[in-house]
């Protein structure tokens, strides 16, 4: 079972590192080897002098990859406190003054042992002709997105009660961990969602933000979603319309559920919970900020993340992407693909490296961080079995957000008609001298805005202001903050909704 790391640093093209212990002796690898008392030269047997820098510059890359991933990692272990922990819309109790069983604790480490963590991998094959053998720095956002669906496909077709072990040879979870695989034919694979950034206007080894990874995904799904008997719903703008989400969802009376996959062979056969509705993964895309989060969205991401059918959220913090996945207190928690491991195969997980590379892609412990160090930029996902699940879903968001300083987005039953204003209106606006009649011309997606002075106010779309107004001493900044992270453009554009 590996234990969570959380960053190798780079340092001029390749990690590096320098002797954690002056007084221990030069590393093994750069030892020369003594025969008989004498010296014996590097490059004997055969073995020329630049063979044998790259074989030490291959283990020096890769131990001391491991030192700085262990020296740098973060208290992992989930926080003792009174209020409950809150996974994927489960609450469990912590304390362990008073849950001396540990039930809980145990429980909550094996629904996150369950998950699959997919991290950053080396030595697969090149994306296209690109080059490309590895995804550290600039994957792991796809590498987040990828467990969202790995989430979304498990609580399909394994179930919300489905747990791994080292063990367990479902032939289901070995589909799904398939999908997965670096490789081009994989169907979820790092090399077609990056090739379909590409084709999204983001070229392979660029950073991609949440929205763009959904859409890439989206496209992907396009032809291959009766495969995996999953439908991909995205709202834009904020908005959740009802009525669009169901005429996507339901199945027409007399249509088919399943048909073959038109590339790739994986097809799952597990029944669906409701014949008549396609099982949803809803994921929304949100800008809450400029550089920084606006603290009264807190309560928000509480409420999101008790309801049952939250698979966590698509985000994480400046220069990082993460999976988040509950919380505690005033802490979220996260599982963090900023881990360099060797590509592996699993196949049918019979021979003992199979099953080690199985275990390559669990750990117990997520990370966890304070609520004020997510980044602003954000997608938040559910799964829906049902209609009524859908329904559900819709209803707790609405009373929990109603209770809230702010909701993260809006919930509609079907979209309003666009309302656009004259493009000219006459404002008045009073000087010492003389009263004088301005006319101000105004885009359909301006909001009104009284020009009269100080007390000059906003009465379009108050909420996008109050969104915003806690980072409003950033606006002078790039959209993407101070924090230096690539943009993502398709995540960086903000709509003034009338």
């Amino acid at each position: 079972m590996h234990q969570p790391r959380t960053c190798s640093l780079d340092f001029i093209g390749t990690s590096t590192t320098r002797n954690l212990n002056p007084r221990s002796k030069e590393p093994e690898s750069l030892s020369s080897e003594k025969v008989n008392g004498k010296i014996k030269s590097p490059t004997s047997n055969n073995t020329t002098g630049s063979q044998y820098l790259e074989r030490v510059k291959k283990k020096i890359v890769d131990k001391m990859d491991l030192v700085f991933e262990r020296c740098l990692a973060i208290d992992t272990d989930f926080p003792l406190c009174d209020s409950p922990v809150w996974v994927f819309g489960r609450s469990y109790s912590i304390h362990y003054g008073k849950d001396l069983d540990g039930k809980d604790l145990d429980e909550l480490r094996r629904t996150v042992t369950s998950c699959l963590w997919l991290t950053y991998r080396k030595n697969f094959p090149s994306i296209g002709d690109t080059g490309l053998s590895s995804d550290k720095g600039w994957g792991c956002m796809i590498r987040a997105g990828q467990m969202v669906m790995a989430k979304a496909l498990h609580m399909r077709h394994l179930g919300p009660d489905w747990h791994w072990a080292s063990h367990v040879r479902s032939p289901a979870y070995l589909q799904i961990v398939s999908l997965f695989a670096d490789t081009q034919t994989a169907l979820l694979s790092l090399h077609q969602i990056a090739e379909s950034g590409a084709s999204l206007g983001k070229p392979v080894g660029s950073w991609l933000g949440p929205n763009t990874v959904a859409q890439a995904f989206k496209k992907l799904l396009v032809t291959e979603s009766t495969a995996l008997d999953l439908e991909l719903f995205i709202a834009m703008d904020s908005t959740l319309i009802r009525s669009e989400v169901k005429r996507t969802c339901l199945v027409p009376q007399g249509g088919l559920t399943f048909q073959q996959p038109h590339t790739f062979s994986t097809t799952f056969n597990t029944p669906r919970p409701s014949p008549k509705w396609k099982p949803l993964l809803l994921i929304i895309p949100l800008r809450l900020g400029l550089s920084d989060l606006n603290p009264d969205y807190v309560p928000a991401f509480m409420a999101v993340f008790e309801v049952p059918q939250n698979i966590g959220m698509l985000g994480g913090r400046p220069n990082s992407a993460l999976y988040f996945i509950g919380y505690a207190e005033d802490e979220v928690l996260f599982l963090d693909p900023h881990t360099v491991q060797q590509a592996v195969t699993i196949g049918c997980k019979i021979f003992e490296t199979e099953k080690q590379a199985d275990e390559s892609y669990h750990l117990e412990k997520p990370g966890r961080m304070p609520f004020a160090a997510m980044d602003p930029s954000i997608a938040v996902c559910f799964y829906c079995k049902s209609e009524e699940d859908f329904d559900s879903l819709c209803s707790k968001l609405t009373e929990k957000f109603s209770s809230t300083p702010l909701p993260l987005f809006e919930i509609c039953e079907r979209r309003l008609q666009d309302w656009i204003p004259n493009t000219t209106s006459l404002v008045k606006s009073t000087s010492s001298s003389s009263n004088t009649t301005r006319t101000v011309s105004l885009s359909p997606t301006q909001s009104w805005t009284n020009l009269s002075g100080p007390s000059s106010k906003v009465v379009g779309n108050s909420n996008f202001h109050r969104r915003h107004s806690n980072s409003s001493k950033s606006a002078g900044n790039s959209p993407a903050g101070s924090s230096g992270r690539p943009s993502d453009g398709d995540d960086e554009e903000f709509e003034i909704l009338g």
